[in-house]
């Protein structure tokens, strides 16, 4: 083996070391999600928006991220080509679906709450009543705003700087939603350009391309 297949086969471990890093933080980032989240699990309306599943989807990407960069030392150090193909496959999909799921997650605006603010149904009541009391706020646009006759919670007249909670769904977004989406976008971002690094050092280099094709286990 020559000094330049030594050197690029160090690369691509280093490549992954630093995968495995980012899927022990995404993995312990989403654990802290899905117990930070208990707070909000049972609230209705973000159920309908699906942000009750934030922490386990970034739970799911840091465990894969982990699994799959395990393939590529696997293909580093043992040649096993299959080990290869679902490095790079599990790759591509885990980044694609970090990325979409982070503009998913950016897509989220306080105005989704609308239409099921606004029904008039017993359960949207109870709906507006629980949201309304989890975040602390009162109507949607405006704190005095009401509905089939349902009034705040809390008394304006003695907590008049309530926010509507249109403003407090946006500031859950900013604090809690958007930083993940963020971090979603990065994450799967860095593994498409690791995974494209990988494949030009692989294929670049004359002894791994061989490995990749001649090796026994291929099959």
């Amino acid at each position: 083996m020559g000094k330049s297949t030594d050197y690029k086969r160090r690369a691509v471990v280093g490549i992954n070391f630093i995968l495995v890093t980012f899927g022990i933080i995404i993995t312990v980032y989403g654990v802290t999600a899905q117990n930070a989240a208990k707070d909000y699990a049972g609230v209705a309306l973000l159920t309908l928006l699906d942000l009750n599943l934030i922490g386990d989807l970034v739970t799911f990407a840091g465990i894969a991220t982990l699994v799959v960069s395990v393939a590529g030392f696997v293909r580093a150090y043992c040649k096993f080509r299959k080990a290869l193909l679902f490095y790079i496959t599990a790759f591509w999909i885990i980044s694609i679906a970090l990325i979409a799921f982070g503009n998913f997650m950016y897509g989220k605006e306080s105005e989704d709450l609308r239409l099921s603010w606004e029904t008039s149904t017993a359960v949207a009541n109870d709906n507006r009543l629980q949201f309304m009391q989890v975040f602390n706020c009162c109507g949607f646009d405006r704190n005095t705003d009401s509905y089939q006759l349902q009034t705040c919670h809390l008394d304006l007249n003695q907590f008049p700087n309530t926010l509507p909670c249109a403003a407090a769904m946006r500031t859950f977004l900013e604090n809690e939603v958007y930083p993940v989406a963020a971090a979603a976008i990065v994450l799967g971002a860095f593994e498409l350009v690791a995974i494209v690094v990988t494949m030009a050092i692989i294929f670049t280099e004359k002894t791994m391309k061989e490995e990749f094709y001649e090796n026994p286990f291929h099959g």
